[in-house]
């Protein structure tokens, strides 16, 4: 939807970088993995992310999306193609206290939390 408006309002330029962004997004999503305590692997996803970020924070829907978001970027930049589930928690709470919203005390990981 967003391409189109901007192809249509004459911002084509927005529209080619909007696109390869988000190739760029899923590729990298594809390349990594999140390994777990227990040994097992995952692919990236922003899903368990943004709610563990909720739930973990009290956080609105919105609010974890976006510090997700920003942890998504932050770890597809890296060469790193495994990532332990420990340091994507880190950089959700490096990212939640550099927005302002907690401590600078970063929680620990939550028992029974997703994946």
């Amino acid at each position: 939807m967003v391409l189109k408006v901007l192809r249509r309002v004459r911002s084509p330029n927005a529209a080619t970088a909007m696109e390869i962004h988000a190739i760029w997004r899923k590729a990298r999503r594809k390349e990594i993995r999140i390994r777990h305590d227990d040994g097992k692997m995952s692919l990236c996803e922003k899903g368990w992310m943004w709610r563990f970020t909720q739930r973990s924070w009290n956080l609105g829907p919105a609010v974890a999306r976006i510090i997700a978001g920003a942890v998504e970027i932050e770890l597809f930049k890296t060469d790193l193609t495994i990532i332990s589930r420990q340091h994507v928690i880190e950089r959700v709470n490096a990212q939640v206290a550099s927005f302002g919203l907690a401590d600078a005390v970063p929680i620990e990981s939550v028992a029974g939390a997703e994946r």
